[in-house]
């Protein structure tokens, strides 16, 4: 699989997910879906769509206590969101409510822990 980056542009507000593997979460949010890691300590991670801090997701291993939680990831343009659905397709991680509009694109993915990350673009 190539490798892929976030273009500038593309908007999240700040996450804080609790994981069961630090870095099998870490390796799903920048393998897949483009996300830098700028800082790491102990069981805890920060990642960044532009590779500089501040962060915006924030991965804590916990052993116990990991939640199902929900955010959206919205993309610049269609074209990265095209690029972003082709990259997920071809790991075979399956996509919930995959659709286009003249209006916006949306797609759901779920990372290692469940937890929804809503993928969006305005058409």
């Amino acid at each position: 699989m190539t490798n892929f980056t976030l273009p500038t542009g593309t908007n999240i507000g700040n996450v804080h997910l609790r994981i069961s593997s630090l870095e099998r979460s870490v390796n799903f949010y920048s393998a897949l879906l483009g996300f830098r890691e700028v800082d790491k300590w102990g069981h805890t991670a920060k990642l960044s769509a532009s590779g500089e801090l501040p962060g915006q997701i924030l991965l804590t291993e916990l052993e116990d206590s990991t939640g199902l939680v929900s955010f959206a990831l919205v993309l610049p343009d269609e074209a990265t969101w095209n690029a972003l659905k082709a990259r997920i397709e071809e790991s075979g991680l399956p996509t919930q409510k995959p659709g286009h509009s003249d209006y916006a694109m949306s797609m759901i993915v779920r990372d290692p822990d469940q937890n929804a990350v809503e993928i969006v673009a305005n058409g």
